[in-house]
């Protein structure tokens, strides 16, 4: 009786478990792969994101907000006149090179020790014509400012320093900024924008560089996909973060092809290096550079169908070898 009844306990036990691992996600928690549309209502968990690039779900690093970078601690933290070396070091004029973001030369000053880092700002602006309160000054190989309130001397620059300027760190919706978009397998681009730009704004800015439909474009920060409704300041998006963006296509690439146009007398008009994603505003200022018919006047279709939409082949699947017709709108003085 005994072993009949630790037999089936040993059976429910067995059935338990395997219920368990059977009804464990293998989608969606942390460092699993997102979960398909078949499988979950949503692709990670609640309080995990998609990162893009591992296709995995994790913790975003845009839920915490990364401090503002503090000032660069002085060489001397006091320095007395009183002292001949200081004196010496607050006296000292020179002329220090200033280098833009990019490394190149974009200012020499002439500065004394006892000035403070705020007037070398201001003398920066002057020659760059900026505003002293727009940028910081960095010494190589930090990422912390020098501090406004120091003096020169304390930070014991001489002619031999090398010195550049960043744009002042910023964050939130009057922050401006140039966002760096990387799109795979192609060259990247910028965009100036702001703190308050929305996601879809900037794939709409990247429709005529990339010549892709928004809805086509995918960006993402930090493994994180970016929502088209969002700004770019509430994903803590701003100058002093490291303003790259990933971008993928959600729609196949574009495809060169040959198009027929077909004259209302019926000869027939060859237009190349057209694509799927060749703007239909695009075709008519061809069209009306090859035969003087005004861009207002046309009207084309494709097998009876409008090409109203913007893109030549993405509503309509125009392709290698098609014919479309223009039809020309009569003008109103005739």
């Amino acid at each position: 009786m005994m072993n009949r009844v630790f037999a089936i306990s040993v059976a429910l036990l067995a059935l338990t478990c395997a219920t368990l691992v059977a009804g464990s996600p293998s989608c969606g928690d942390f460092e699993q792969r997102p979960c398909s549309a078949d499988e979950a209502p949503a692709r990670c968990v609640s309080g995990l994101v998609e990162n893009y690039a591992s296709k995995r779900c994790e913790r975003s690093s845009l839920e915490q907000i990364k401090p503002l970078p503090e000032p660069l601690p002085p060489v001397f933290a006091r320095l007395h006149p009183d002292n001949p070396d200081h004196a010496a070091r607050l006296a000292q004029r020179m002329t220090l090179a200033i280098a833009g973001p990019s490394g190149d030369p974009l200012a020499k000053v002439e500065v004394q020790g006892a000035q403070s880092i705020l007037d070398l700002k201001r003398e920066i602006a002057k020659v760059a014509k900026s505003n002293a309160s727009s940028f910081d000054v960095y010494l190589p190989l930090t990422d912390q400012p020098l501090d406004d309130t120091l003096r020169i001397a304390q930070y014991e620059l001489n002619e031999q320093s090398d010195l550049y300027v960043l744009a002042k760190p910023c964050r939130g919706a009057e922050c401006k900024m140039v966002l760096l978009i990387y799109p795979r397998g192609e060259p990247s681009t910028s965009d100036h924008v702001s703190g308050n730009t929305t996601v879809l704004e900037v794939k709409e800015h990247m429709r005529n560089k990339t010549r892709r439909p928004a809805k086509h474009i995918e960006l993402d920060f930090e493994g994180t996909v970016l929502k088209n409704d969002r700004t770019l300041a509430s994903y803590q998006i701003g100058n002093h973060t490291s303003t790259t963006l990933g971008m993928r296509y959600t729609a196949p690439a574009s495809i060169t092809f040959l198009l027929y146009v077909r004259r209302p007398d019926g000869s027939i008009l060859t237009l190349d290096e057209q694509t799927n994603y060749t703007f239909v505003d695009e075709v008519k200022a061809e069209i009306e550079r090859v035969t003087g018919i005004s861009a207002s006047r046309q009207a084309l279709s494709f097998k009876g169908q409008p090409l109203n939409q913007r893109f030549l082949g993405l509503d309509v699947p125009v392709r290698e070898g098609d014919t479309i017709d223009l039809s020309i709108i009569p003008s109103p003085n005739s």
